[in-house]
């Protein structure tokens, strides 16, 4: 909110979830507000997403709103069977005047911001970036928004520099030789790398960022991820890394918000447990968070399950961190959540012959969950 109210040309916002209460609320009269001084206001939601919270044709409504305001409701869902319904926009962003730009697990209805407890404490991961990785964000945006809204926008107004740097002076007089200076460091954090993934390609980007941290690991890999449905290729990488001394940690909820992804994840636990990954499982409530830090050299923060939906059905982005003052952060809120947090041992996976039964049931319909 603090950056919306900052805009003075445009705002950007796309969201898999948006529903009526507080946040949305607040959310919605900052943003009619700033469509009133004149700043452009573009805004995607998942139509699927928010299918049970929103009123039918809302985009319409919003657009109805102010001139100033347009509006996406992104694959609208119809009432006939279509593979294309399986491809939802699963991103979180929000872009102000192209100078800072925010992303993560988070969006737009109450129990985010816990006005609503639905599954206990709601814990997830937010980054806000600023500086000329913004960019990339308003790029994603727009390939979404061009892609689908009847009135095309011109993108380059919204990649202007953000600062017009003027031309020095020259000096009125010859000055002497200036004094050596001892080199000072860049004013950068790092490099942070924004991506993004889309189904439509042949290139699984959040898999293959993914599996790069997990074999670059050396010392320790911490993984969040709300739901853990692994293929082949993941599963193989966290047991490898875990043979080859890496202190392996994976958190996942310890309250489900739907129960058979929850069994499902918990089938996942025995191989990873015997191949020496420690599993916990957050006692407080629902881990919304999706992230994985590296030895404390890189780490990602976004929108990505580590489940067969996010790596290949949606839409999804994220941020990749290398030697940045955020992975510290991200650190410290690990540690944190490891202590609230249970870890699970084989002892507490042991299922009799009809739950491994109905475990390997499940498992036939893991690509649709």
């Amino acid at each position: 909110l603090t950056a919306i109210k900052s805009a003075k040309k445009f705002i950007l916002a796309e969201y898999f979830i948006v529903a009526g209460g507080e946040m949305w609320t607040r959310l919605r009269e900052e943003l009619l507000k700033k469509a009133m001084e004149g700043v452009q206001i573009r805004f995607i939601y998942d139509d699927f997403g928010s299918l049970f919270h929103l009123p039918p044709k809302y985009d319409r409504y919003l657009e109805t709103l102010h001139e100033n305001i347009k509006c996406l409701a992104f694959n609208k869902v119809v009432p006939i069977f279509a593979v294309r319904l399986n491809n939802r926009d699963h991103r979180k962003i929000l872009v102000v005047d192209g100078k800072t730009a925010f992303t993560g697990g988070i969006n737009v209805a109450d129990e985010y911001i816990g006005k609503k407890l639905r599954f206990g404490n709601w814990k997830d991961s937010g980054v806000k970036i600023t500086g000329n990785a913004v960019h990339s964000f308003t790029v994603m945006f727009f390939e979404i928004f061009n892609a689908f809204h009847p009135q095309k926008e011109d993108i380059r107004p919204y990649l202007a520099p953000q600062d017009e740097t003027k031309a020095a002076k020259p000096p009125a007089q010859p000055q002497p030789p200036a004094k050596p200076q001892p080199a000072q460091p860049s004013p950068t954090d790092g490099i942070i790398i924004p991506y993004d993934d889309s189904p439509l390609d042949k290139t699984s980007v959040g898999e293959t960022v993914y599996l790069d941290l997990i074999n670059a690991a050396k010392d320790y890999l911490y993984i969040f991820t709300p739901y853990l449905i692994l293929d082949d290729f993941i599963r193989a990488a966290l047991c490898a890394a875990a043979a080859r001394g890496v202190d392996v940690r994976i958190v996942t909820p310890g309250i489900p918000d739907k129960k058979m992804v929850f069994r499902l994840t918990r089938a996942n636990y025995p191989t990873l447990i015997k191949a020496g990954v420690q599993i916990y499982e957050y006692t407080a409530g629902f881990l919304h968070s999706k992230s994985m830090l590296c030895d404390g050299k890189c780490g990602v923060v976004g929108t990505i399950n580590l489940d067969y939906r996010s790596l290949y059905l949606h839409f999804e982005n994220a941020v990749l961190f290398t030697h940045s003052a955020a992975l510290a952060a991200l650190k410290k809120d690990c540690e944190e959540t490891f202590s609230l947090s249970r870890q699970r041992t084989e002892k507490d996976c042991k299922r009799g012959f009809f739950g491994r039964l109905f475990d390997a049931l499940l498992r036939l319909f893991e690509t649709l969950m």
